[in-house]
């Protein structure tokens, strides 16, 4: 298999501030439809332009300092999403988010070592139903978005067939002995 960081469905954390040390709820979501749950990596940077002032040989030079990662997980459910996953998942994330719980995404359920500390990005939320009126047996439309709550240091990549933290397949993991 050549997939990195899994391929199962994600998996979300709920946390009570009244007792923040074990999830209050955790929420297996479906596997997203075609557009699939999309990973966004913004790298964070200063970068400054450094200009010799040397009129005889003028030069520009830019140097950069990479500080960190932000990442959006987008998770498409826009083809179809059972009432059942809205109600039990999505909106259960929604108003912990509004009451302003902490929040866990493990994107994929079989990397369970991957998990991030993130915010709900949504800025709207569209649902409809299928069609078919009240036949409709799945409602359509829904993106839900997630960012890192702050910078996240590496990107928490694994190679294909990495079974767990301390386990795996033997290979350099994040750049050592490269």
């Amino acid at each position: 298999m050549s997939i990195i960081n899994g391929y199962s469905h994600p998996i979300v954390k709920l946390f009570d501030p009244r007792n923040p040390s074990e999830p209050r709820f955790t929420i297996d979501l479906p596997l997203t439809n075609s557009g699939g749950m999309i990973e966004t990596y913004t790298v964070r940077k200063i970068t400054h332009e450094l200009i010799n002032p040397d009129l005889a040989s003028p030069e520009i030079t830019t140097a950069q300092l990479i500080l960190g990662y932000q990442i959006t997980f987008t998770l498409h459910y826009d083809r179809f999403i059972s009432g059942e996953d809205l109600y039990g998942g999505v909106k259960k994330i929604l108003d912990a988010s509004k009451a302003g719980w902490r929040i866990v995404i493990v994107p994929r359920a079989d990397a369970p070592w991957r998990e991030f500390d993130v915010l709900l990005a949504n800025d709207t939320l569209e649902l409809g139903i299928n069609k078919g009126g009240k036949s409709a047996v799945f409602h359509r439309l829904p993106v839900v978005i997630f960012r890192t709550k702050s910078l996240e240091p590496d990107l928490k990549w694994y190679p294909p067939g990495y079974t767990e933290p301390g386990g795996g397949t033997g290979l350099a993991i994040e750049g050592e002995g490269v």
